[in-house]
């Protein structure tokens, strides 16, 4: 040990720091290979997924629509309790920020609004 010279350490360092950077750049090609084909195996279960979660946006919104229009016909009638009064603002705002909703629906409830029945 003695023996060793600054020349001699400074070599094996720099062997040292080669070995760890060759195996850092094989191990990040070896991951992107890896990656890559893990995609391109997936990517008809990912297209599949997308169709579903459409379909399932679609029917929220079907279903959103459907009782929000149920609840502007009880409300119109008066027959509606508070609690349910509070359901239909929790769909309505689901409709108009979550779903995005702008239709006919949002020009009756403000008419209800106007009339006093909201």
């Amino acid at each position: 040990m003695e023996n060793l010279t600054l020349g001699q350490i400074a070599v094996g360092l720099v062997f040292i720091l080669g070995l760890w950077v060759s195996i850092e750049t094989i191990t990040k090609k070896v991951g992107k290979a890896f990656d890559s084909s893990l995609d391109k195996k997936l990517k008809p279960i990912n297209d599949k997924f997308d169709t579903f979660e459409k379909k399932m946006d679609s029917i929220d919104m079907q279903a959103t629509k459907n009782y929000l229009v149920s609840s502007l016909d009880d409300i119109q009638k008066g027959n509606i309790s508070e609690i349910s009064r509070e359901r239909f603002y929790e769909e309505f705002r689901h409709y108009t920020e979550d779903l995005k909703g702008n239709s006919y629906i949002k020009a009756r409830v403000e008419k209800l609004k106007k009339e006093g029945l909201l």
